[in-house]
This record gives C-alpha cells, sequence and structure tokens, in this order.
C-alpha cells in the first residue's frame, strides 16, 4: 500500500529536522570561544590558552559534528517510526471503513429484498382480489341475464292480469299511459270477442292479436327513452304474454308446441 502524502512530508521534515540541527552544531564547534578571568590590577584577562568549543553560555564542551550527526539520525529516526505509527493507523481506519461499508451493502441488500418480497406479495393480493371480484362480477351477470331472460319469456297470464271468465284484462301502469290507448282498446276488444270456434293459434282472432302486440311493443321500442330497465322489461313481459294467451283457446286448450 503507498505511503500517504502525510507520511512522506514527516520523513522529509525529520530528516530536515535532523540535517539542520547537525550543521548548526558543527558550526558552533568550529567556533573558538575565548575564556576568562578577573585578575585586581588587570581587570578580566583571558586564560593562557584559554579557548574552547564553543558551548551553552560559552562554557566549553560544544557538540562535535559527529555528535550533531548523531542527533540528525535520531530525529529521522523518530520521523520514520512515526510515519510507520500513522501508517499503521491509516491502515486501521481504511480496514475499519471498508467493513462498515460491507455491512452497510449487506443492509442496503436485505432492504432491497425485503421490499422486493413485499412488492410480489402485494402485487399476488392484489391479483387474488381482482380474480375474486371477476369471478363475482360474471356470476351476477349471469344471474341478471338469467333474471332477464325468465322475465322477458312470455307466460300465460295469471289470474289478476287476465279475468278469463269475463275477459278483462288488467293493464300495468306503464301500459296505461294515453301512448297506449288505441292498441290498449284495441287488444281489450278482440280479447272480449273470442269464442270456442274463432279462438287459439291458427284463429283469426290469434292473428289479429298477435298483429296488434306487435305494433304495441314497437311502441314501447320508441319510447324507450322515457322508461327504466324495469319498466321497459315489464312492458315487453306482459304485451308478449298478452300474445302467447291468444294461442291459447277459451276452452283452454294448449298453444301448439312450436312455440
Amino acid at each position: 500500500m503507498k505511503t500517504s502524502w502525510r507520511h512522506s512530508c514527516v520523513v522529509l521534515m525529520a530528516t530536515l529536522s535532523g540535517v539542520f540541527s547537525c550543521g548548526v552544531s558543527e558550526c558552533f564547534a568550529q567556533v573558538r570561544i575565548p575564556r576568562y578571568h578577573y585578575n585586581a590590577y588587570h581587570g578580566y584577562l583571558p586564560f593562557p590558552g584559554g579557548y574552547g568549543y564553543g558551548g551553552y553560555g560559552g562554557y566549553g564542551g560544544g557538540m562535535t559534528a559527529a555528535m550533531g550527526a548523531g542527533v540528525g539520525i535520531g530525529a529521522a529516526a523518530q520521523g520514520l517510526g512515526q510515519a510507520k505509527v500513522d501508517q499503521g493507523a491509516y491502515e486501521l481506519e481504511h480496514t475499519q471503513a471498508e467493513s462498515q461499508y460491507l455491512q452497510a451493502y449487506q443492509e442496503y441488500l436485505k432492504t432491497v429484498e425485503l421490499q422486493r418480497q413485499t412488492y410480489n406479495e402485494r402485487q399476488q393480493a392484489l391479483m387474488r382480489d381482482y380474480a375474486a371480484k371477476t369471478a363475482m362480477a360474471r356470476e351476477q351477470v349471469e344471474a341478471y341475464k338469467k333474471d332477464m331472460a325468465a322475465r322477458a319469456a312470455p307466460h300465460r297470464l295469471s289470474a289478476e292480469q287476465f279475468d278469463r271468465q269475463h275477459d278483462i284484462i288488467t293493464w300495468p301502469g306503464i301500459l296505461r299511459g294515453s301512448l297506449f290507448d288505441e292498441s290498449r282498446y284495441e287488444l281489450d276488444k278482440l280479447f272480449a270477442a273470442r269464442t270456442p270456434s274463432n279462438s287459439g293459434a291458427g284463429s283469426e282472432n290469434c292473428a289479429a292479436i298477435e298483429k296488434e302486440t306487435d305494433k304495441m311493443l314497437k311502441q314501447v321500442g320508441a319510447d324507450i327513452n322515457n322508461l327504466d330497465v324495469d319498466e321497459y322489461i315489464t312492458a315487453r313481459h306482459f304485451i308478449t304474454s298478452l300474445a302467447y294467451e291468444a294461442r291459447f283457446t277459451v276452452n283452454g286448450a294448449p298453444a301448439p308446441v312450436d312455440r
């Protein structure tokens, strides 16, 4: 691993410090500083041969070149040692940072996986809910179709709808409007005129009733925008049932099997 710029600076400073210290010490060592003593008659006089190598405060014993070099080398060694310590601290911090990064990345992967699982579970729940609602809607549509078919299919009129003893039709409210006055009048007259010989399928009476009921159905279709669904179905069912009732004789003979 490469040494960081910080470590390089420490080593360089330590080396320069040692060299500088060595040079200064060597310069002081080469300067001869005179030493003096006090004489009552002559004042301060230098000692004979009283020169020595300069030291602190001018008292001999100055630092030699070898000593200065040693101090420089020691400072350089100290700088290298500090660089090693700093290098170890850097590697420790780098290792810790890498470990923390790996831990954070693993947590990230766990979070992503949890989000994916949550999303998949939600989508599956939505699909199940959609399938259930679709199946329910289909069942409702089928039930509605069956109900509409049953309500629309012609049936023999009940006793409340048609009094067979007196040949009187009880019209539903939706067909009592002025739009149907003429058709109601004609159908009331045709049902009252039925006889054993002129009633039932194939008779002139039956053909006339079927013609008038077709006309009435067209009138209902023309007025469909003014009717709701139930009113429309009720009107058509009653009219088609009148036509179906006309296929039976006054004696109650059944209609042909083809109807």
